[in-house]
């Protein structure tokens, strides 16, 4: 169901289902930690990958993994790597807190993703996939 609504909003124009494919599961992986994100976004990847006017898997794929590693750093949850770093800090540093994490995380995390986007986007103009 996922992929039929990304198909039926991006699949005509495949720069902005490049976006939604780094945007969308990118902030999601925020939340949700993004290893298990990244194996449910597989499913849908391989879903938009059969629908007809669908751009390379490797671009998507491409999208895809940026936005899931990248996104990931904007909570203590997203990545492994935090839940570790975030326990080192609450116990040799002091209260982090979730709210200081995401002040701290919020723009490098959309900065680096806004940086990516241009670099998908250049990608795939180029045909550098």
């Amino acid at each position: 169901m996922l992929a039929d609504g990304i198909g039926r909003i991006g699949l005509g124009n495949p720069p902005v289902l490049l976006m939604m494919l780094l945007w969308g599961p990118g902030l999601a992986s925020g939340i949700v930690d993004n290893i298990p994100m990244a194996l449910a976004m597989a499913y849908v990847l391989k879903d938009l990958t059969l629908m007809a006017a669908a751009p390379a898997l490797s671009i998507m794929t491409w999208a895809l993994a940026v936005g899931i590693d990248i996104g990931g750093n904007l909570t203590p949850v997203g990545a492994s790597a935090n839940v570790v770093a975030y326990t080192f800090m609450e116990r040799n540093v002091g209260k982090v807190g979730w709210g200081r994490w995401i002040r701290m995380a919020a723009v490098p995390t959309v900065v680096s993703m806004a940086a990516c986007s241009a670099l998908i986007l250049l990608k795939y103009a180029i045909g550098f996939y």
